[in-house]
């Protein structure tokens, strides 16, 4: 069955990120991120990480492109951009297609969007999207970029526990797609 999740850390105001990068640091987000994003049923198929042209550029260079899943690029101008072992695409209906092709040929598992803040605002209401991962950072931080609205769309279906490392709390959370919209 076809799988397509937002993914994202924010903290108590949804907050995200400030000049393009995070403005926390928390290495066991960071592992959870890569299992989520990495983790297949099939060990023949990779998953499809979905994000825009600024988040690709916030990447440090040696995790690009991120590996053990396919990485699509999401710009405006597919012609300014060109990495040869990424997916470049200028329109989240070219994104949605793309990983309808590559499901229907059995390479790719699960499509995961993670990130910024722009292509999230619009992936969020896609009746496409069915699932959430959510770190919960348990502080508010000094951000330019915010996650959208989503509890009025998404119900609770795990919650972890609160933990802590190098002085930052935080939660897991996956949330499903509201029925009773």
């Amino acid at each position: 069955m076809k799988k397509i999740a937002l993914i994202v850390a924010h903290d108590l105001n949804k907050g995200i990120g400030k000049d393009n990068d995070l403005v926390w640091h928390c290495p066991e987000d960071m592992a959870h991120f890569k299992s989520i994003t990495t983790k297949t049923l099939s060990s023949n198929k990779k998953n499809l990480v979905l994000m825009g042209r600024k988040t690709w550029e916030s990447i440090p260079e040696k995790f690009k492109p991120l590996p053990n899943r396919i990485n699509m690029v999401l710009t405006r101008d597919k012609n300014a951009f060109f990495h040869p072992d990424v997916i470049v695409v200028n329109s989240i209906e070219n994104a949605l297609e793309t990983y309808d092709r590559l499901y229907s040929s059995g390479a790719v598992e699960a499509f995961y969007c993670i990130g910024g803040s722009q292509l999230y605002k619009t992936m969020i209401s896609s009746p496409s999207v069915t699932q959430l991962h959510i770190t919960l950072i348990h502080s508010s931080f000094d951000v330019d970029c915010y996650f959208p609205e989503y509890k009025q769309h998404y119900q609770i279906q795990t919650k972890g526990d609160i933990l802590e490392s190098k002085s930052v709390k935080y939660q897991f959370f996956t949330y499903s797609k509201s029925t009773q919209n």
